[in-house]
């Protein structure tokens, strides 16, 4: 009986211990994999540090150890279908360029409180951290497997902006960032799909806002000629250079399906005058339709 009793009580430990190294090792895992995604960004994208404007950080070498990087880049993998996950990295890709544009002052200019803001913001540590961990987690909320998110009954962008909250206040990294930072990475996911909000409400929020719109091809003639890519590359030669890399999979209806599949029975995930709104809207009004969801 004894043996039987000592058992039971060890069973937990050993399920725990079992749980722990299998989390380590997935973990050392997606190490590997973040390792191998960013020697292909570094090829043909490159930053301008912030504190040392003549010089370039090498986004490898920035990233490659970073253990919130390494963790978020493991939920999206393994939360995100591979077209979203790959629009992700897509979109951090862009949002390095966007942020080299913001350096210059017509596109700084364009927000009368940018320029005032702006260079405090530019000379904050960890920028690419900053924008990578947003990329990864801005389409997350679409997951309906992620413990925070399967049963969250809000809108994509909030349960996205909460889950990167949950990830950065983990025992290991909560003492990283500063609260009016955790504010705007929240904001930055909560208000992407919002049009003259996300624009304008920080520096951040508006990259974040803007990458995937330069993914979905969602700019004028004029904006794509304005654009000054680092490298001299115009816009249509990078895209097509990225989607190379992390190719497109019809990422734009798998993305608007499963807004409307996770806001099915829970209509708070979907309210009207949203994004996820539209999409739901038009998804009930031809439910036969099975091409891209015309509000996309």
């Amino acid at each position: 009986m004894a043996n039987s009793k000592e058992a039971l009580l060890a069973r937990p430990q050993d399920t725990t211990s079992e749980l722990l190294t299998q989390e380590s090792m997935n973990l050392e895992h997606a190490k590997r994999e973040l390792s191998s995604e960013l020697r292909k960004l570094s090829s043909f994208t490159s930053i301008i540090d912030p504190n040392h404007p003549t010089q370039k950080l090498d986004i490898y070498q920035t990233l490659k150890e970073d253990r919130l990087c390494i963790a978020a880049y493991f939920n999206a993998k393994k939360y995100l279908p591979l077209p979203i996950f790959n629009h992700s990295m897509r979109v951090f890709a862009y949002t390095i360029q966007i942020l080299s544009d913001l350096k210059n002052n017509s596109e700084k200019n364009k927000i009368p409180s940018f320029p005032l803001i702006y260079d405090t913001w530019a000379t904050q540590s960890e920028i690419p951290v900053q924008l990578f961990i947003t990329s990864m987690y801005h389409d997350l909320g679409t997951s309906s497997t992620h413990p925070h998110l399967e049963s969250s009954t809000d809108r994509f962008e909030v349960g996205g902006a909460d889950a990167l909250l949950i990830l950065c206040s983990t025992s290991k990294f909560k003492h990283r960032f500063s609260p009016s930072q955790l504010r705007e990475f929240w904001m930055a996911i909560a208000c992407h799909t919002s049009p003259g909000i996300g624009d304008r409400i920080g520096i951040l929020p508006r990259i974040i806002r803007k990458g995937p719109h330069y993914d979905f091809g969602m700019l004028s003639e004029g904006e794509e000629a304005a654009l000054e890519f680092s490298d001299g590359r115009n816009y249509r030669e990078f895209k097509k250079e990225l989607e190379q890399v992390w190719p497109r999979l019809d990422a734009e209806k798998c993305l608007s399906d499963a807004v409307v599949e996770g806001a099915k029975g829970r209509p708070s995930r979907a309210p009207g005058g949203s994004w996820p709104g539209d999409l739901m809207k038009e998804a009930e009004r031809d439910p036969e339709w099975d091409g891209l969801n015309r509000a996309f």
